[in-house]
């Protein structure tokens, strides 16, 4: 009475609804605590990549088998467990894994890999890390892996900094600059490409391989006299060259069209 109106029979009140969806939330939640519970996992946990309580015994196995594959450069599975070898996908280091990281397919994001740096070498390890990394970057470079063999021309020319020169240290040096910068004309890097090629030519003025490519790194970047200049010295050299014969008529006649442009230019500017 009093003008107020009843709820009609059949309808619910909104504060019941509310609790009654509160409830099946919680009994929702127990039901998979209990769950997770008998699983033995706690909510929101992943299962750990790998098991730290790894014997040693069998991680000299596993690391003397991973050895013998990355010297016969087979592919290695990919793993993140702590005394286990990964190799870079490109081939360019390997390395040991003391402790993993979050990572899914490769170790990072907090990972602790050890190598063996430069100072801790002997004269015979270093020369051997420089050969063996200008052979694979040559070897990376004929299968079309261009980046990766940059890589590994640089790392050798790091490691030629620290290494005691032999007798034939000029000419390992020059060879390394030359071909990093083939890469780096490869990679549309023509800027570096021409500070390779020049410290090449630092120690040998003659090299006509230097002498070229630093001529297609400076009409890379429309410097059409010093690519003539370079193209000149190359046929001076080797006369029979087709190559920069080719490429200096090119530039010929880029330089012939350009200084067309602009006698037009200023022919219309003074008209």
């Amino acid at each position: 009475s009093g003008g107020r109106k009843r709820p009609q029979t059949g309808q619910k009140n909104s504060c019941e609804l509310v609790c009654q969806h509160k409830c099946s939330e919680k009994a929702f939640l127990k039901s998979q605590t209990a769950g997770e519970r008998e699983t033995g996992k706690k909510p929101d946990q992943r299962t750990p990549i790998c098991d730290k309580n790894i014997q040693d015994t069998s991680l000299g196995a596993e690391k003397k088998d991973l050895g013998d594959k990355v010297k016969e450069n087979q592919p290695l599975p990919i793993q993140s467990q702590p005394g286990v070898c990964w190799p870079c996908p490109d081939g360019t280091f390997v390395k040991l894994i003391l402790k993993a990281g979050t990572g899914l397919d490769k170790p990072k994001e907090g990972s602790f890999c050890q190598a063996k740096d430069s100072w801790e070498m002997s004269a015979s390890e270093k020369w051997d890390l420089v050969l063996s990394n200008k052979e694979r970057g040559s070897e990376l470079y004929r299968a079309g892996a261009i980046a990766a063999a940059a890589r590994r021309y640089a790392r050798a020319l790091r490691l030629l900094v620290v290494a005691p020169p032999p007798p034939d240290y000029d000419q390992i040096k020059a060879e390394l600059h030359t071909n990093l910068a083939a890469c780096q004309l490869r990679l549309h890097q023509p800027a570096n490409a021409a500070q390779n090629c020049s410290k090449t030519l630092v120690l040998q003025p003659a090299n006509p391989k230097a002498l070229f490519r630093r001529g297609l790194a400076y009409d890379a970047m429309n410097d059409l006299e010093g690519a003539a200049q370079d193209l000149k010295g190359v046929l001076q050299v080797e006369p029979g060259n087709r190559a920069a014969r080719r490429e200096l008529d090119r530039v010929t006649e880029r330089i012939r069209a350009r200084d067309a442009r602009l006698a037009q230019a200023m022919q219309k500017m003074f008209a």
